[in-house]
């Protein structure tokens, strides 16, 4: 998000400062989000392709941004949702084995 943000932009930002941005309704940060949304789906399509897909959970702190990139993740027939457990979810899945 930082380059991404800059490559767009010119301005220096974290990912929490252009999430901020967007929600606060600035087009640019918002921008920077659809574009990583897309670069995400790009990316990923692929490999939900290849699996045949039909659902796919993004994890992780970035995934606390889903409202903001979530819109432009489009993978066909895969549906794409937030986790529950955002980083937490590793560590709970291995505690479960």
């Amino acid at each position: 998000m930082t380059r991404l943000g800059h490559a767009l932009t010119g301005r220096q930002g974290s990912a929490a400062d252009w999430a901020g941005a967007a929600r606060q309704g600035q087009p640019a940060a918002q921008a920077v989000w659809a574009a990583f949304g897309t670069q995400l789906a790009d990316g990923l399509r692929p490999w939900t392709t290849a699996f045949g897909a039909d659902a796919l959970v993004l994890g992780g702190n970035v995934s606390r941004a889903f409202d903001l990139f979530g819109p432009a993740v489009t993978l066909g027939p895969c549906r794409v949702r937030p986790s529950e457990y955002f980083e937490l979810a590793p560590l709970l899945g291995a505690a479960a084995l």
